[in-house]
């Protein structure tokens, strides 16, 4: 999932502590959404991994965007 350090908020945004790996306060941006070949994806470089109320957070804005 995209990330950004420019916290806005807001119905298209998942709010992500620092944590793990993760150096900043990010944001998941669901606008961004895209897809990529599991081949370009480098598992040892993982920055965190969502608690579930974010990924309840996430599949709910993920939905409402795909207007689902």
């Amino acid at each position: 999932m995209p990330l950004t350090t420019n916290i806005a908020g807001g119905t298209i945004r998942v709010l992500i502590k620092k944590r793990e790996h993760l150096e900043k306060d990010s944001e998941i941006c669901v606008n961004e959404l895209c897809t990529l070949d599991i081949s370009r994806i480098d598992f040892s470089k993982i920055l965190t991994v969502l608690t579930s109320d974010e990924m309840k957070e996430l599949e709910m804005k993920i939905k409402v965007h795909l207007g689902l």
